[in-house]
């Protein structure tokens, strides 16, 4: 299934690879250049989402999903493809309205 996705800021369009999500911590070098440095935190930390994506010529570039759109998939329109699916699939109802009846 090929999913293609816009770059919102740029318009450049690119395949989706997968998302991921990792956390992250900054970390300084703290010493001369004559002793062994030791790394200690620079109390900088957080968590990313990321989408993986690449371009036509197959470089591989991580972008944040809110900075994207889907654009097609297999080549269809995504409100196209939700509502073949939503026809063969319909939404459950709600379990107060079932409880109701």
């Amino acid at each position: 299934m090929a999913i293609i996705i816009e770059h919102e800021p740029t318009g450049h369009r690119y395949l989706l690879l997968g998302a991921g999500y990792g956390t992250w911590a900054a970390a300084r070098n703290v010493g001369s250049s004559r002793t062994i440095r030791s790394v200690t935190p620079a109390g900088k930390s957080g968590e990313s989402h990321q989408l993986a994506v690449c371009d036509a010529a197959g470089e591989i570039v991580w972008m944040a999903p809110e900075e994207a759109r889907v654009v097609c998939v297999d080549g269809d329109d995504p409100a196209d493809v939700l509502t073949a699916f939503e026809a063969v699939h319909p939404r459950p109802e709600p379990r107060e309205a079932a409880d109701a009846a």
